[in-house]
């Protein structure tokens, strides 16, 4: 076998007239037909620009030589031959199936038991049986016995602490013996027979390629090894032009990279390649060149799982098996499939305005109209699909293409490039019945199968087509060696993403893999090494990172200090890309909108408290009636705590119409309460167990708190009181109701009649005290005080309101609105005026003071913070 290694001064172009130059030389000074000459490349991806090179610098050679990867050549010897039904196929869906069926063999009740380490042993068990695959099949035939035989005795059964994983990885070695590899038996022969062999390697080692070369000269075959590698060290000598360049964060990283680009292209510096070290920054590049019309190719794809097709099945799926389960989730599978669903807003809508956020909380409730047919057509596409019971993963796919049909999307993702792919990876549909009959018939639960589903989908890429002329290439680390790069732009260099220690196989370990012939963590690192070497020979090599993400700094990769040092000083600091502009500022003058037409005839606490703290807010919500519409979010939080206290309270004054002396019969029948209305809420037990035992904490004392009223002479008259009053108007001017709902009404007879009104508050305690500090500032008890005085024709002195603070830690303190029938006479009379001056076209300029600011949803409206002049407001909350 001959050897030529090639110098690290020539550039890909130069390297491959050298490669093509040797081939037929070789062949030439071994008498070979050229047709007869098999060139193996390292991958892929390197087959056009090798029959490219040898088109531009063969002229007159005659007959190309054969250029092949190893795999394309074993796929074109041989057809994949029809495989056993337990053989590992490196397929993510049969292997996974196969290897739980294995697992459930030999444990029958850990998925049972323990889904996620069963999860996790099917993932380790697959890969570990592929790579021992891989490197089985990389040995010369008449050698694997002996590399078996070594194999059993490095995984052979042991006591101790690794143990377990030991069994897992003997009974990975075991499966992999029954690998399914088309065109390897023919392998062997066939490079045996060529005229001529010549291996062209990269600097990454690979096994298989080695051993045939090893193989072919053995057999007599003129053997030729193109040594192609680059080491870093070597710097100074190749072409590229080295520069770096550090950021600040991931947008500015991101921004740089994007500017670098646009700049090549002015330049026609191109073809270039974006190395996709760190998807996360490259999908940002992607969206600002974008942006420009710049367009990519993409060599890498994206999972499955990430693309809408992927979701939409896995979000069918998951709503067919819970059809009591979360409403969100339901909800998310009608409004993103490819096919729209109408009646989902209707739905939407119908199950806010109810606080529902489970489907098994509907019980005997009725859609409407729209909402009706489209709860119909699912109950029609849902009903069949079964939603327990084990069966194997082809009937489960059955039931799954089943569903999608009924639901009318399976039309609209057969079409769609990545919905044929996901049919294709699940052999869902008709057109995979053949394939989808091959899977391992082992019954799966609808836990396991959901689970398979998603590590089908996450573990496949997809690469959509993309324009073959694109000037700018995203491509892996490793596929840009040996092309004619003008510019690689590397970003993510640092020392997370490139030139991390590689974490060995958690199975086999780093000894045991090293042993067989796996990559082990040096070969990886060693491999990720020369790859990264191979960047010097293009023109131009930008690597950039980042100082830091978010609070974690950043240290520069091992592989870019490397470089430097090797580089002594000759590495330039890349040009910032970006061009500083002078923009003229565009300040937004405060909005102060005039809508006399607008002006409700019915007013709440809530609308009164918006005008009197911004008339702006008043306008976009009130006036214009906009509303923030909130997730169906299952997780209660502080606004269903509040809801649920309000509903225990009032169920538990309507069970008591007369005092009970008894506080422990009170304490029972208020928990009595508390779980009843729970109950209506159709929340989970778990997920509202903080807000439930907190009551345990609230019940005593508010007990407490009703008795001690209670020996004072108050009797709850009134809980959850809708009332209405008319504001008074002038002469032409409409009537404006103000209207609200009081948590409750006490009566005190004693020495003369008086009403008072509690309101139930969660929150802080302290706040409440500063909104009755200044009276005339607290507009809700003053205004619910004006709804009741009207409504009982009652005198300013006969009224009495106050806030019970129940999330206290200590006590239940009432916090009294001092004076409140005075409050609400000037409230209503201020009310009138002002409803008046806007009727009358007054404007409803934005204020943008105070804390009512920082939880303002018009703020986006407003442009509180685009304001001239204005300040963002101070993380306390001031403006």
């Amino acid at each position: 076998m001959s050897l030529l290694a090639l110098p690290p001064s020539l550039d890909a172009d130069a390297l491959w007239s050298l490669i093509v130059e040797a081939v037929a030389t070789h062949a030439r000074q071994h008498g070979a037909d050229l047709r007869d000459c098999l060139v193996l490349l390292p991958q892929a991806t390197l087959l056009p620009q090798a029959q490219a090179a040898w088109q531009r610098h063969a002229t007159g050679q005659g007959w190309s030589p054969r250029f092949e990867t190893t795999q394309t050549l074993a796929e074109r010897i041989a057809p994949a031959p029809r495989a056993p039904a337990a053989a590992l196929r490196f397929d993510a869906a049969s292997d996974r199936l196969q290897a739980a069926a294995f697992l459930r063999e030999a444990r029958p009740d850990w998925s049972r038991h323990d889904p996620q380490g069963h999860a996790l042993a099917v993932a380790r068990i697959t890969a570990s049986a592929q790579a021992l695959a891989r490197a089985r099949l990389a040995q010369r035939p008449e050698r694997r016995a002996a590399w078996l035989a070594q194999a059993r005795a490095l995984l052979a059964p042991a006591d101790g602490p690794d143990g377990f994983e030991r069994s897992l990885a003997r009974l990975a070695l075991e499966w992999s013996l029954q690998a399914h590899a088309p065109g390897d038996a023919g392998l062997w022969p066939h490079v045996a027979g060529a005229g001529a062999l010549v291996v062209v390697d990269a600097g990454t080692r690979d096994p298989l390629p080695a051993a045939l070369a090893e193989h072919a000269a053995e057999a007599g075959v003129p053997t030729l090894r193109i040594d192609a590698a680059l080491a870093i060290a070597d710097a100074t000598q190749a072409p590229a032009r080295v520069e770096l360049a550090v950021a600040r964060d991931a947008e500015d990283e991101a921004q740089c990279c994007a500017a670098l680009l646009l700049r090549a292209l002015e330049a026609n510096a191109t073809p270039i390649a974006l190395i996709a070290q760190d998807r996360g920054l490259v999908r940002r590049v992607r969206a600002l060149l974008e942006r420009r019309g710049v367009a990519l190719r993409d060599e890498t794809g994206w999972r499955l799982s990430t693309t809408r097709a992927g979701a939409t099945v896995a979000g069918w799926l998951r709503a067919a098996l819970a059809p009591q389960g979360p409403a969100d989730a339901w909800l998310e599978a009608l409004k993103s499939s490819p096919m729209p669903w109408p009646g989902a807003d209707e739905i939407e809508a119908w199950l806010r305005r109810r606080g529902v956020t489970r489907l098994g909380a509907l019980g005997g409730a009725a859609f409407d109209g729209a909402a009706a047919q489209a709860w119909d057509r699912w109950q029609q596409a849902q009903a069949p699909f079964p939603v327990a019971g084990r069966r194997s993963a082809a009937a489960w796919l059955d039931a799954l293409h089943g569903l999608l049909d009924r639901a009318g999307q399976a039309e609209a993702l057969a079409a769609d490039a990545a919905g044929a792919q996901v049919f294709a990876t699940l052999r869902l549909g008709p057109a995979w019945a053949g394939a989808r009959a091959a899977l391992p018939a082992a019954p799966l639960s609808a836990h396991e199968f959901t689970g398979w589903v998603d590590d089908v989908l996450e573990h496949t890429e997809f690469r959509p087509a993309a324009a073959q002329d694109a000037a700018i290439v995203v491509t892996p680390l490793a596929r840009a060696a040996l092309r004619p790069f003008a510019l690689v732009v590397c970003p993510g260099a640092d020392a997370v993403r490139l030139g991390a220690a590689p974490a060995p196989d958690p199975l086999l370990g780093d000894a045991v893999a090293a042993a067989l012939g796996l990559p082990d963590v040096a070969s990886r690192r060693d491999a990720e090494t020369a790859a990264f070497a191979q960047m010097l020979r293009a023109e131009r090599v930008v690597l950039l990172r980042r100082e830091a993400d978010g609070e974690e700094q950043l240290p520069a990769s091992p592989l870019w200090r490397r470089l430097e040092r090797a580089l002594a000083g000759h590495a330039g600091v890349a040009a910032q890309p970006r061009e500083a502009r002078l923009l003229d500022a565009q300040p937004v003058e405060r909005p102060a909108p005039s809508a006399p037409a607008l002006v409700p005839t019915r007013l709440s606490a809530s609308g009164a408290e918006a005008l009197r703290s911004c008339p702006y807010r008043y306008f976009a919500l009130q006036a214009l009636g906009l509303a923030v519409r909130e997730e169906l979010d299952d997780e209660p939080d502080a606004r269903d705590h509040g809801t649920w206290l309000h509903e225990v309270l009032q169920r538990f004054h309507a069970a008591r119409p007369e005092p009970v002396s008894d506080a422990a019969a009170d304490l029972a029948a208020l928990h009595r309460a508390a779980d009843a209305a729970l109950a209506t809420l159709a929340r989970d037990d778990a997920d509202f167990l903080p807000f439930h035992t907190s009551f345990a904490l609230v019940a005593p004392r508010y007990v407490a708190w009703l008795h001690e009223a209670e020996a004072q002479g108050w009797r709850a008259q009134h809980t959850e009181l809708p009332l209405e009053a008319a504001l008074p108007v002038q002469d032409g001017e409409p009537a404006t109701l103000l209207h609200g709902r009081l948590d409750r009404v006490d009566l005190n007879a004693n020495g003369g009649p008086r009403w008072r009104i509690v309101d139930y508050k969660t929150g802080s305690t302290q706040r409440l005290k500063e909104r009755v500090r200044h009276p005339l500032e607290d507009t809700q008890l003053a205004f619910y005080a004006a709804l009741l005085m009207a409504d009982r024709t009652l005198d300013a002195d006969a009224i009495e309101a106050g806030y019970l603070a129940l999330d206290d830690r200590h006590e239940l303190p009432w916090i009294a609105h001092e004076g409140v029938g005075a409050s609400a006479q000037a409230l209503a009379d201020g009310l009138a005026v002002e409803l008046a001056r806007l009727r009358a076209g007054a404007p409803m300029p934005a204020l943008g003071e105070g804390q009512d600011c920082e939880h303002c949803d018009a703020r986006g409206l407003c442009r509180r913070d685009h304001w001239a002049g204005a300040a963002a407001p101070a993380s306390g909350g001031e403006s």
